[in-house]
Formats: C-alpha cells, structure tokens, sequence
C-alpha cells in the first residue's frame, strides 16, 4: 500500500493510545531503572508493592484518559480532512466549483500572477496562489452555508460534493462517524453530558442507545476509541479511492508505488 490517507492517519495517531497505559508504562520504566541500576532490595519491594496501587490508579482514571484520547482522534480526523481539502483547492483550482460570493480583486490577481511569471511550473503556482486566497475567503466568510466544516458528516460530504464533485456514499461506518462528532461535542462542550442536541442528531441515524438521554454521562472506553479509528480509517480509504477514479491531484496522499519513506510523506505540504 502507498503512502495513502488511512496511512497517514494511522501516522498521525499513533501516540494517542500511549495515554491508555502512561501509569503502567511509567512504572515499568522506573522500576526497569532501578533493576538496572542495581538499587538496594528495600528500594525495589518498595517500588515493586506499588504495582497495585498503579494499576488501580490507572483504572479508575480510564475514562478520562480514553475521553482525551478520543478527542485527540477526532481531532487529528478533522485536521487531516481540512488538509485535504486545501490540497485539493491549491492543487486543481480549475476544478474547483467556486460559490459565487468568493471574489477576487485585481490586485490580488495581478500579485498572483507576479509571482508566477517567471516560474517553471507558473500553472502549479497560479492554481496554488489562487487556492490560498479562496481558502482564506472561504474560512472567513460569514454565510454558514458556505463555511468549511469536517465536524460533521453531512457537512463534510456536501463540501467534497459541492467544490470537487467527490461523493461519499451513506453507509454504516459514516453513521457511526456522525455520532462520534456528537461524542466529541459533549466532551469539549459538556463535559461529556448529553443534552437535547445530542439526543436529536444522534437519533437522526437511528445509534441512539439505550439509557442515552439528556443528563446522561458518556463514558468512554477503549472499545469506543478502537471502533472511532477503524470507523475513521474507512472514511480515508473511501475518500483516497474517490480521488484515485478522477483526475484531481493532491500530494498529501503519495499514490502507491511512491518511493517516499512514511517518515518522508508526512513532510509533504499540502
């Protein structure tokens, strides 16, 4: 496999889960330490009967150690679905379907073409200064119809839809998707309670649970963590694929046979 987006997620969240056992792995490498250096027996049983207190510890902090872990996962979800987006925009602005409120002056034109008249690859430099500029409109305009969010489902899909004709198919994994956006919400917002609006847009795919009501506190487990990135990983497969059947280009996602080195193809800038 190539140095595609589902890659490049997994790249992005790979330290997240290290949060799960911080206490633990922090013990084992204290305790390694002492054994290393030889540390008198009291020192090391000492140590050694606080194993349980540690994992004690560890578990009754679970939920807010998997709360932040899901948050960061989301998070690097959204980032990554922006980052796509703007590559798309800099990369193929000729294919863009632009709203009609976004405008140009001349003078922006004129600095756009200055700065690629004398350029080797004056096309590239053009889409991307023009894909700049749109960027910067877009995130500050004021119409919410128009505004580029990926913190929900139905938004992200219509953007992909509106501006580069990419349609994401409905499917379970993006159902589930949707109520990890509503999971996020409560946790950044509400600390992690449920109040109407999660109730009403979680019921809108039929994933309301049982007990799930306003007042309720979500809990969120290791489980819950796992599905969000497999659930996640599928959108990235499905978008890459998407991309793959047109003839759009985007650098952040290194077609497969690339030489890059994973380590390389995180460095590419959108």
């Amino acid at each position: 496999m190539g140095h595609t987006l589902d890659l490049i997620f997994t790249q992005r969240t790979e330290g997240i889960s290290s949060i799960f056992t911080s206490y633990r792995d922090l013990y084992d490498i204290y305790i390694g330490a002492l054994r290393t250096l030889k540390a008198n027996q009291n020192t090391l049983k000492a140590i050694e009967n606080a194993e349980n207190t540690v994992s004690a510890r560890q578990k009754k902090i679970s939920n807010q150690l998997y709360a932040q872990g899901f948050i960061l996962l989301t998070g690097a979800a959204e980032a990554l679905l922006k980052d796509v987006f703007v590559c798309l925009l800099k990369e193929n602005f000729g294919h863009f379907s632009a709203p009609s409120s976004i405008n140009f002056s001349a003078k922006e034109v004129q600095q756009i073409l200055n700065d690629a008249v004398d350029a080797d690859k004056a096309v590239e430099l053009i889409s991307a200064g023009l894909g700049d500029l749109t960027v910067k409109k877009l995130y500050l305009t004021r119409n919410p119809i128009e505004k580029i969010n990926f913190q929900n489902v139905e938004t992200t899909k219509q953007v992909l839809d509106d501006h580069f004709g990419l349609k994401l198919i409905d499917s379970d994994y993006t159902k589930h998707i949707h109520k990890h956006w509503q999971v996020r919400h409560a946790l950044i917002h509400n600390n992690g309670t449920i109040d109407e609006r999660y109730v009403n847009n979680v019921e809108k795919v039929g994933l309301l649970s049982k007990g799930e009501a306003v007042g309720y506190s979500i809990k969120i487990t290791k489980k819950l963590y796992d599905d969000a990135n497999e659930d996640f990983l599928k959108l990235f497969n499905e978008l890459d694929q998407l991309i793959e059947g047109t003839s759009l280009n985007c650098s952040i996602r290194i077609p497969s046979g690339s030489n890059l080195t994973s380590q390389e193809s995180e460095s590419v800038d959108p």
